[in-house]
């Protein structure tokens, strides 16, 4: 079972109020050779080496999906979609009617997961 605990909030606004949210304990961070042999004992059937290479290709595939422009939505699992930012020195901000900010450099700055 899953843990938590109730942490306190800084006070952001400066309106007196106390904020406390939930966070997760987490036991660790599991690497994927220990996912593999964890759903090797949920599911004996498939073998360990299978099991790493289908998690391998999903790996590679949403990469290359996301890459082109797709979400993907996994169901029953969740969806992922990438967040973008710029990546030069412009400012943000339109300065100038005229400036139509043509060209900007854009980049990859995360990958958004929604849980199902």
């Amino acid at each position: 079972m899953a843990k938590y605990k109730l942490q306190e909030m800084g006070d952001m606004r400066y309106d007196g109020k106390r904020r406390v949210y939930p966070k997760m304990v987490t036991n660790r961070t599991l690497s994927r050779k220990e996912f593999v042999k964890m759903m090797q004992n949920y599911h004996r059937g498939i073998s360990e080496s299978t099991t790493e290479a289908v998690l391998t290709d999903v790996v590679d595939m949403l990469t290359d999906m996301l890459s082109m422009g797709y979400n993907v939505n996994l169901e029953g699992f969740g969806t992922f979609s990438l967040s973008l930012a710029f990546e030069d020195e412009k400012p943000r901000e339109i300065l100038n009617p005229d400036d139509k900010m043509t060209y900007r450099k854009v980049g990859v700055k995360d990958i958004n997961f929604k849980a199902s």
